[in-house]
């Protein structure tokens, strides 16, 4: 049985999630869902643990993290910023570990959620800019070019 976990982004209108081998960093399966403004309440983990249940009878999976308008005031819990500039490093070391207790857990027992914090900063003319989901893709696409 591999050891695997979940990664995906969950934005405004689409949820993409993929299955990752923990050794080599394969991709081993996709999945499709809706986006954060089609979910309300308690159906975030309902959502989640009826995509990942096949899954998880097959791999051993213990996280799921997840980016994008998941982390935000209309998403499954609201992750915060990160203020700019930061690094990778740092991005990562903000996660937001999702509490699973009670009825937000749906079917996820056993499985650590963690959603990656939005970025934000001031623009030029003095007002607020933030982003969320495309700062988790720029991370990973600066460290794969660093090859780290």
């Amino acid at each position: 049985m591999a050891e695997c976990y979940v990664a995906g982004d969950w934005g405004t209108s689409h949820l993409r999630l993929s299955l990752v081998d923990e050794a080599t960093g394969e991709v081993m399966g996709e999945e499709r869902g809706p986006g954060v403004s089609a979910v309300e309440g308690r159906a975030f983990a309902d959502i989640i643990a009826t995509m990942v249940g096949p899954w998880r009878q097959e791999h051993k999976i213990e996280r799921l993290l997840l980016c994008g308008m998941v982390g935000s005031n209309i998403g499954w819990a609201d992750a915060g910023y990160v203020d700019c500039p930061a690094s990778p490093l740092e991005l990562s070391t903000s996660l937001f570990r999702l509490n699973l207790d009670g009825n937000r857990g749906g079917g996820l027992d056993g499985l650590s959620v963690y959603i990656v914090p939005g970025l934000r900063c001031r623009n030029r003319l003095d007002a607020p800019d933030v982003m969320r989901g495309e700062e988790t893709q720029i991370a990973g696409a600066l460290l794969t070019q660093a090859g780290l």
